[in-house]
C-alpha cells in the first residue's frame, strides 16, 4: 500500500485495560483532544474515535498514522452487539480512506487471561477476515498487552511463554493462528515504543472482511454474551443496519478530515518549501558577502604588498644613491688626496732641484771667491751679486711651495 492512503489502526479492548491511556500517549497533540481515560464501569468512549499520529516511518517513507478507539468492551451504555456492529463498519472496505491496516487488541498483563474483547475479537477475524491462499488471517493482528509496569516477572513470562508447562496468553489468543503464534508486543504507560514497532512490520495490504451472517456470528458468541441465538441475531440485524447508517454520515466526516489534512500537508509543505527558498537565498546572500569580503580582504593584502615593494624599491633606490653619493664624495676626496700627494712630490722634487741648484751656486761662488781671492783681481760687487742671486732664488723657492 502506497503512503499517500494514511495506516489506520483500530484500537480494542476492555473498559480499564489502558486502550485509550495507549491511544494518547501516541497521538499527535495538536491534532487532537485527549481521550477520556478512568475507571468508569459505565466507560467512557461511546464512539469510534479516530486520532491523527506523528507519522511513521515505513521502508524509508513517512506515513499518515491514524489510531481508531472503539468503545470498551463491556460499556453498559454501548453494548457487545452494537460494538461488534461497529468494529465490522469499521472493517468494511471503504469505510475510512486506506482502509484498515491492523486491528490492536489491549489486554492487561497482570490479569494473565483473554479477557471477553480479546475473545470477541477472534470471533471477528475466525468468521469474517477473508485471507488469501496460504496467508494467515492473524498477520494484521496485534496482541497487546498493557500494564508492563505493574506486572510481575513470572506474569510477563506467563503473558509470552506460559509458566509450568501451561499455554502462554500469547498462544491461546493465536490458537487458530499457523504455529499458535503472532505479532504480540507488552507495552507500559512508560514506552509505547514496542507497539509501534509491530505496526511498522504489520503487512503492506489492508484487511480484507466481509460480514458474517448475523446466524453465525449468533452461534459463536451469543453463549458467551450470556444471550439467546435468537436475541442476538435480532439485535445484531437492526444494529447493523443503525450503524451502516451513521456509518455514511461517519465516512464523510473522516473523508473531509482527510481532505483537510491532505490540504493541511499541501500548506506545510509548500511553507517548508519557501522557508526552504529563503534559507537558500539567505545562504547564496552569505556566500555573496563571504566572497565579497573575501575579494576585499585580498585587494587590500594585494594594495598592501603593493606598498610594502614600492617603500622597498623607495629604499633600495635611496640606499644606491646614497651609495653613489659616497662613492663620489670617496672619489672626490680620493682624487684631492692624489692631486696634493702630487702637488707634495713636486714641491719635494722643486725643493730638492732648488737645493741642489743653490748648493750648485754656493758651491760656484764659492770657488769664484777663492779664485779671486788667490789672483786678488775680483771686483768688489761680485760677491754681493751672487748673494743677490742665491737670495733670489731662494725666495722664488718658498714662493713656489706655497702656491
Amino acid at each position: 500500500m502506497a503512503c499517500d492512503d494514511p495506516i489506520n489502526i483500530l484500537v480494542v479492548g476492555e473498559c480499564g485495560d489502558g486502550k485509550s491511556t495507549l491511544i494518547d500517549a501516541l497521538r499527535d497533540k495538536s491534532k487532537s483532544i485527549k481521550p477520556l481515560t478512568g475507571r468508569d464501569p459505565a466507560g467512557v468512549t461511546k464512539d469510534v474515535m479516530l486520532y491523527p499520529c506523528p507519522d511513521l516511518m515505513m521502508n524509508g517513507t513517512s506515513c499518515r498514522f491514524n489510531l481508531l478507539d472503539t468503545p470498551g468492551v463491556g460499556d453498559h451504555e454501548v453494548t457487545p452487539v452494537a460494538l461488534i456492529s461497529m468494529i465490522e463498519e469499521f472493517l468494511t472496505a471503504g469505510m475510512v480512506p486506506g482502509g484498515i491496516r491492523g486491528l490492536v487488541v489491549t489486554t492487561p498483563i497482570p490479569e494473565c487471561r483473554i479477557k471477553l474483547g480479546a475473545q470477541i475479537v477472534q470471533v471477528i477475524v475466525d468468521k469474517g477476515f477473508v485471507a488469501a491462499a496460504g496467508h494467515d488471517k492473524y498477520a494484521n493482528i496485534i496482541l497487546c498487552g498493557t500494564k508492563s509496569d505493574k506486572a510481575e516477572e513470572e506474569d510477563r513470562v506467563n503473558f509470552m511463554h506460559g509458566t509450568d508447562g501451561g499455554s502462554s496468553v500469547k498462544s491461546l489468543f493465536f490458537k487458530k493462528s499457523p504455529g499458535q503464534t503472532g505479532p504480540c508486543t507488552m507495552v507500559s504507560k512508560h514506552d509505547y515504543s514496542p507497539l509501534l514497532e509491530a505496526i511498522v512490520k504489520l503487512p503492506s495490504t489492508s484487511i480484507a472482511f466481509e460480514k458474517p451472517d448475523a446466524k453465525v456470528m449468533a452461534a459463536s458468541l451469543s453463549e458467551k454474551l450470556g444471550m439467546q441465538p435468537e436475541e442476538f441475531e435480532s439485535q445484531m440485524t437492526a444494529m447493523r443496519q443503525l450503524v451502516e447508517e451513521q456509518s455514511k454520515q461517519m465516512r464523510d466526516t473522516l473523508q473531509q478530515m482527510n481532505e483537510n489534512q491532505a490540504e493541511h500537508r499541501a500548506e506545510m509543505a509548500r511553507k517548508d518549501r519557501h522557508v526552504q527558498q529563503l534559507m537558500q537565498k539567505m545562504q547564496e546572500d552569505q556566500r555573496r558577502a563571504e566572497k565579497a569580503r573575501v575579494t576585499r580582504e585580498q585587494q587590500f593584502e594585494l594594495m598592501r604588498q603593493q606598498q610594502d615593494q614600492q617603500r622597498r624599491a623607495e629604499a633600495a633606490q635611496a640606499a644606491r644613491v646614497q651609495e653613489q653619493l659616497m662613492q663620489a664624495m670617496q672619489d672626490e676626496a680620493r682624487q684631492s688626496r692624489e692631486q696634493v700627494e702630487a702637488m707634495q712630490r713636486e714641491m719635494a722634487e722643486a725643493e730638492e732641484r732648488n737645493q741642489r741648484l743653490l748648493m750648485e751656486m754656493q758651491a760656484t761662488n764659492q770657488r769664484s771667491i777663492q779664485a779671486m781671492e788667490s789672483s786678488n783681481s775680483s771686483p768688489p760687487m761680485l760677491p754681493l751679486f751672487v748673494n743677490l742671486c742665491t737670495a733670489a732664488l731662494t725666495a722664488y723657492t718658498k714662493v713656489r711651495m706655497l702656491n
